[in-house]
Formats: C-alpha cells, sequence, structure tokens
C-alpha cells in the first residue's frame, strides 16, 4: 500500500485538552527530559487531530516529544530531506495491550517505509483515552545513522516535518491523515516560507552556509560558482577549501 506524506485528519475535533492518566503532554516531557526544560507546543492544521508538544535537552544532546492523536492506531512524525516521503527519518508509535511501542523508519518514496537497521527512537510513555492516543519519545539531536536527519538548532533552520496516524496499530496507508508542515523545533514557531524570507531580511543575510551531514569530497575537488558579481559564470575546479573561503569572504568574489 502507498504511504505518503504524514498527519492526521480529524474523526474528532478537540474543543479541550483531554485529561490523561498520568500527566499532562508538557509535564511527561519535563520529566522524562528534564524538568526545567521549556516545552514547546504546535498544531499543524486547526482541522487536524494531532497536536506535539516537546523540549530539547542540549546539554544531553537529546530530543524529547509527547504527541497527542485521534486515534488508537499507529501515530506517525517524520523529518523529511526535503518536502515529502521520499529520504524522510520516520517515528512511528502505537500503544496495545502489551504497552507502548516505537519503530524508526526511513522512507524511500510515496509508499510504506522502511524498518532502520539501527533503531533510535526511544518510548517512555503511552495510552489511550476516549479514542485518542498519547505517547511521549525520545532521539539524539545527531544519531550517527545514515537513515536519520539531524535535528538542527542553529541556522536558517527550514525543516519540513510530516505527521499522520492511521486507524489500525499496524502501519498501513493513512489515506488523508497527514500533513507537511515547517516549525523551528528550538523556538516552537512556525518556519514556512514567509517567516524565512522575514528572518532572511531581518538578519541583512549576504549569504549562506551550505553543509553537508554526511558524504565525501573527491580529492580532485570540484567545480563552483563564483557568485552574481561575477554574472554566476562556472569558475575551474579548485579544492574544496578554496570553495569554502570563496564563499565565507565575499571580498574575495
Amino acid at each position: 500500500m502507498q504511504l505518503k506524506t504524514f498527519i492526521t485528519a480529524a474523526t474528532l475535533l478537540w474543543q479541550t485538552a483531554l485529561a490523561w492518566t498520568n500527566n499532562a503532554p508538557a509535564d511527561l516531557v519535563r520529566q522524562y527530559g528534564g524538568s526545567a526544560l521549556e516545552t514547546k507546543s504546535f498544531k499543524p492544521k486547526a482541522d487536524m487531530d494531532w497536536t506535539a508538544t516537546w523540549a530539547i535537552n542540549e546539554t544531553a544532546g537529546r530530543f524529547y516529544i509527547a504527541i497527542e492523536a485521534g486515534t488508537t492506531g499507529w501515530i506517525g512524525f517524520g523529518i523529511a530531506e526535503a518536502a515529502g516521503m521520499r529520504g524522510a527519518d520516520i517515528m512511528v508509535a502505537h500503544v496495545d495491550a502489551d504497552g507502548p511501542h516505537v519503530s524508526d523508519y526511513h522512507g524511500v518514496g510515496n509508499a510504506k517505509p522502511i524498518l532502520d537497521g539501527c533503531q533510535d527512537w526511544s518510548i517512555h510513555h503511552g495510552e489511550e483515552k476516549d479514542g485518542s492516543t498519547l505517547v511521549m519519545v525520545s532521539r539524539k539531536l545527531l544519531t550517527q545513522d545514515s537513515n536519520d536527519r539531524p535535528i538542527l538548532l542553529s541556522g536558517l533552520k527550514r525543516t519540513s516535518l510530516l505527521a499522520a496516524f492511521g486507524q489500525t496499530d499496524d502501519l498501513a496507508y493513512h489515506v488523508e491523515n497527514k500533513v507537511k508542515f515547517t516549525v523551528d523545533l528550538k523556538t516552537g514557531s512556525s518556519a514556512g516560507q514567509s517567516a524565512w524570507s522575514a528572518a532572511k531580511a531581518a538578519e541583512g543575510l549576504t549569504f549562506i552556509d551550505l553543509k553537508s551531514n554526511e558524504g565525501s569530497v573527491p580529492p580532485e575537488g570540484g567545480q563552483y560558482y563564483k557568485g552574481p558579481e561575477a554574472g554566476g559564470q562556472l569558475l575551474p575546479s579548485r579544492r574544496t577549501s578554496y570553495w569554502e573561503y570563496c564563499f565565507m569572504d565575499r571580498s574575495e568574489w
């Protein structure tokens, strides 16, 4: 079955927060992540019954997130490589008679994701109530797993996120229960195109850093563009160190 991008079509609209058996989502995040942590909460779409509450423990290098969704089936959260399933780092959790469970997947296209060989998400709590589910999970910011996306806390963080749920515990096609959104995980603010453009203007951006989480540089170097002042022409192959130097120092353009 195809499994496209991610989140929830509401079977219920939450008018008030559910009174969970143990703690509110923010309390759970602080319980497992650290009592002094400041939590953030985000609902990607008003008519989508899916809400995330999270905090980042930078000292421990770990991301803690509690997700509530209007289902007693599986709940998904993804960190996208671009804007969809292909290349996305996906967490799927559910609660059954044996307790809460979490699995780590990666997307290869608009289809059911592939289970990772290395499972990097931990589950701390899960429960179901009145047709809804709450799960509390965590993961390292940087896992060193090639199938995982890094959780970035610096720079212009316009990271695409995915969310979804299904109606059963078995991972299957989510139909319309999905959404794609962008948020700055450090501040909890929306990071859509308009917010990103405003941030660039406010910061007087004159250059960007191009970074790769994985990959290697061939010893012979590569081609690069010198910049707009040079008309964007392609210059001869140079070593990567010089390529970086050209882009970091505009006076040399």
